[in-house]
C-alpha cells in the first residue's frame, strides 16, 4: 500500500516503485533469521490487550489497533505464544 500511495501522490514514479518493490523482495527473500516471529489477532478491550502484552517476558507489542476491542500483536514467537496463552487463560481469543 505504501508504494501505491507514493505513486498516487506523485512522490514516486511507477517505474521507480516497481524497482523499489523488486529490490525489497529480493532482499527479503535472501534474509535468514533464527526466529521469523509471529502475529496474532486478539479480541479484548484495548487497555486489556496493552496490559497483558506489557506483562509478557520477551519482545511482543501491539502491532496494529483495529478497533477498541480488537488488535494484532506481534513479536518474537515465544513471547507471542506466551501472550496468546495469557489471553486464553483470561477467556479471550
Amino acid at each position: 500500500g505504501e508504494y501505491g500511495a507514493l505513486v498516487a501522490a506523485g512522490a514516486l514514479s511507477f517505474a521507480a516503485a516497481l524497482e523499489a518493490v523488486s529490490a525489497r523482495g529480493r532482499e527479503m527473500a535472501g534474509l535468514t533469521v533464527s526466529d521469523n516471529g509471529a502475529m496474532a489477532a486478539v479480541t479484548a478491550p484495548l487497555d486489556e490487550i496493552e496490559q497483558t502484552v506489557a506483562g509478557i517476558d520477551g519482545h511482543v507489542v501491539v502491532a496494529n489497533i483495529n478497533s477498541t476491542h480488537q488488535a494484532v500483536i506481534g513479536g518474537a514467537t515465544d513471547a507471542v505464544n506466551a501472550a496468546i496463552a495469557a489471553f486464553g487463560a483470561a477467556g479471550r481469543n
